[in-house]
């Protein structure tokens, strides 16, 4: 039941922050086997003006976000004291 109620929810676009001026960084939640990642990934303007998913992304199990999330304000804090 629990992967059915998945599949009616997700994916669940979160935030779109530019890049560069034909591509974005797309978070989004989604399910994939039963388990809910956290995906960021590249989109790219096609053609058409129309926003596709590239090849270059990563998917970050939920229950791992509170690590990346510190590890990723780390290298800010560490970058602010360069």
């Amino acid at each position: 039941m629990r992967i059915a109620y998945l599949h009616t929810m997700y994916p669940k676009e979160i935030a779109n922050i530019e890049r560069n001026r034909s591509e974005i960084y797309r978070v989004s939640l989604n399910e994939f086997k039963g388990k809910l990642l956290c995906d960021i990934r590249i989109w790219y303007l096609d053609a058409d003006d129309n926003y596709q998913p590239g090849k270059k992304g990563v998917s970050v199990p939920v229950e791992k976000l509170d690590e990346l999330i510190a590890a990723l304000q780390s290298a800010k804090n560490e970058s602010s004291n360069s």
